[in-house]
């Protein structure tokens, strides 16, 4: 453990001036009359380690600066040579000077000005109260349970006290005491958050109460423009079948007319062939007729070829005179067969009949011959025999070739006859298929007309509908339009009631508030006003950042002290006007604004000096704002608050809050209206 070398005082307590007192050794005394200075050098001591006023023999902290006329000249070493001041000294400080064991040099240093505001500094920087104490920490040197010093009396003292106050005494060692006055504070604070959570629950409750109403409203209009959305998808839709289906009978009706024009194209290529067809038939019938004249040509020769025929012999002459006769009957037969195709078959028959006959009667004949040969023994020479063997061979010969020929000619006429029936059949055929090929390309014409004006009507009545369909996208994008429109009016509408109402509502707090002034101040002296008519911002730009500063405070009352306080809250309870907040001037305890501050940064500014007041309200503005600052823009509140590291709350003009922890407070509700208040209360001061 180290130990203290040395003090160094200024103005404090009966030690005016700069005063040094030490070197102290490892036991040191101090000695000297009544009133010498002994007890306000241990007061000094206690002092620079941070002992509170209240215990240095005290009530505030500005009593501890040398008064000069209050002291003999005798009471302290070096005061007896000088003349009291007569304004007084503006501040006072001590300083300890602290050797560790392994030697090094600790200066801790307090510093009170006149308005009671304290300073700590430890080796000549300026710090928190908190560091200070957590450096005295580490020598072991314990403000709370006072363990660097025992004054006289002491341990009688604390032998002697009751229960109730060693209990107290205990309190104060463990510290638990200093937190009484929090105590109390934060009670105060819980009833006034009680009643400011009724309050708010009673506005919640209403607030709750139109929202539900404008919920349901909005849930009906929501419904209402769903369905109405509904309609109109559904009118789309069967604008769209109805589309559909006409595009679908269109397609029907071209695949149909394309299947038509196929087979109008097939029967036309189906003709075509049949009229090649007829063409080769009509060569083929062309190529017959030539074939049958010259077969006629023929005969006539043949006929002229028979007739300069003469039979010589006198047995067969009689036959040849009649095969005569028969070829002229078949002749003219066959003649009669040319101009009646229907008579031939009958003339051939009876031809053929003939023919039989003849065969028969030769066959006949020469039956008889040689019957009668046999019967009358004819004798003949061998040249007879030889000349009636040629003449029997020459006249079958002829005979034979007759027959042939006229067998030639009738299967020939056969055939000619099957090939006429046949071409006549075909041409027949052809020109009735012909014809039904006419009266099927006529229907197909037909439809094919039929189907074109239906397509033109289909096409109009499309085109009819798309400019329909056009009407009703048209129609339906302005009602969209529309309906956008109405739900920002309403949105906007909605805004400004609930603004209204709020304003109302602010509107009548702020009056009675403001009667509630009138009155305090006509029965109390001491009543100064609300924070928000005694200060306003320097410049309009700041009154979101000022507004936010200010906070709950804008509406709280400044008073002289406690006492004017607690005369208003009891009038206020016997009025059953409300609850206010009220800052005592005399009773608030301020600590010193950190001078650093002022010059940062550039963009950064003091809360306290973007505020306009009368000096005798320095200390309100100061215990409301404390270090808090006032940036241009975000990105400096950055840099202060996260690059610097600086454990303060900044607010930016647009009223964006960084807050010591580190979180970030933007988008507030209400805080626009908060900082139109000076210009409300501006121009009703013009008015």
């Amino acid at each position: 453990m180290g130990r203290l070398v040395k003090l160094e005082l200024e103005n404090f307590k009966s030690y005016k001036g700069h005063q040094i007192i030490g070197p102290f050794y490892n036991f040191s005394c101090i000695i000297g009359p009544n009133g010498a200075g002994k007890s306000n050098l241990m007061d000094a001591i206690s002092f620079v380690l941070g002992v509170k006023s209240s215990q240095l023999r005290s009530s505030h902290l500005k009593d501890l600066i040398y008064r000069g006329g209050a002291i003999n000249a005798a009471d302290g070493p070096g005061e007896s040579d000088n003349e009291p001041d007569k304004a007084g000294p503006k501040k006072a400080w001590v300083m300890a000077e602290y050797h560790t064991n392994e030697g090094e040099v600790l200066k801790f240093m307090r510093v009170i000005t006149i308005n009671g505001a304290s300073e700590y500094r430890f080796n000549g920087k300026v710090t928190t109260y908190e560091k200070y104490n957590k450096e005295l920490e580490k020598e072991n040197i314990l403000v709370k349970a006072k363990n660097f010093l025992v004054f006289q009396g002491d341990v009688e003292a604390i032998a002697s006290q009751s229960p109730r106050d060693l209990t107290r005494l205990i309190e104060q060692v463990s510290g638990s005491i200093e937190l009484k006055e929090e105590y109390e504070r934060l009670k105060e604070e819980q009833e006034k958050a009680t009643e400011d959570s009724t309050y708010n629950f009673n506005k919640k409750r209403g607030i709750n109460a139109e929202m539900k109403q404008f919920k349901k409203q909005k849930e009906e209009a929501e419904n209402y423009k769903q369905l109405t959305k509904k309609l109109e998808n559904i009118k789309v839709k069967y604008m769209l079948w109805k589309l559909y289906q006409m595009d679908k009978q269109i397609q029907e009706l071209k695949d149909d007319i394309d299947s038509k024009n196929g087979q109008i194209n097939e029967k036309t290529e189906e003709k075509k062939q049949e009229e090649n067809v007829l063409r080769g038939m009509k060569k083929d019938l062309s190529v017959i007729s030539n074939s049958i004249i010259h077969s006629e040509k023929k005969k006539k020769n043949k006929e002229k070829e028979i007739n300069s025929r003469k039979l010589e012999k006198i047995s067969t002459k009689e036959q040849i005179e009649n095969c005569n006769e028969k070829i002229g009957q078949v002749k003219k037969n066959i003649e009669k067969i040319q101009q009646d195709y229907l008579k031939q078959s009958d003339s051939i028959t009876e031809l053929e009949n003939q023919l039989e006959r003849v065969n028969n009667a030769a066959k006949i004949f020469e039956q008889n011959l040689k019957n009668k040969e046999r019967s009358e023994i004819i004798k003949l020479d061998a040249n007879g025999i030889q000349q009636y063997n040629k003449l029997k061979e020459y006249s079958r010969i002829k005979t034979l070739a007759l027959t042939q020929e006229i067998e030639t000619v009738q299967r020939k006429q056969r055939v000619d006859k099957e090939s006429h029936q046949r071409i006549d059949g075909k041409i027949n055929e052809f020109r009735n298929r012909q014809n039904e090929l006419n009266d099927e390309l006529r229907n197909l014409n037909l439809q094919k007309n039929n189907a074109s004006d239906e397509l033109q009507n289909y096409t109009r009545k499309l085109n009819e509908n798309k400019k329909e369909l056009d009407e009703v996208i048209t129609q339906q994008q302005k009602t969209a339009l529309m309906e956008k429109e109405l739900n920002d009016k309403l949105n906007d509408i909605h805004e400004r009631l609930m603004q209204a109402k709020a304003d109302k509502l602010e509107t009548h707090r702020d009056y009675v508030i403001k009667e509630t002034i009138k009155r305090l101040k006509k029965i109390y002296p001491g009543v100064h006003g609300r924070v928000l008519d005694l200060c306003k911002p320097i410049q309009r730009k700041y009154d979101v950042a000022v507004s936010i500063i200010l906070g709950r405070n804008l509406d709280a009352i400044v008073v002289d002290d406690n006492k004017t306080a607690i005369e208003c809250i009891q009038y206020l309870k016997e009025k059953r006007i409300g609850t206010s907040t009220f800052i005592p001037i005399n009773s608030i305890q301020v600590k010193p604004i950190n001078e650093k501050y002022r010059s940062y940064i550039k963009g950064a500014h003091l809360a306290v000096d973007v505020i306009q007041y009368d000096s005798i309200y320095e200390k309100v503005i100061q215990f409301i704002c404390g270090n808090s600052m006032v940036c241009d823009d975000l990105s400096i509140a950055k840099e202060i608050c996260y690059n610097r590291k600086q454990e303060i709350k900044v607010v930016t003009l647009n009223g964006v809050v960084i807050h010591k922890t580190g979180m970030i407070t933007g988008g507030q509700s209400g805080i626009s209206r908060q900082a139109k208040r000076w210009e409300e209360k501006q121009i009703e001061g013009i008015n």
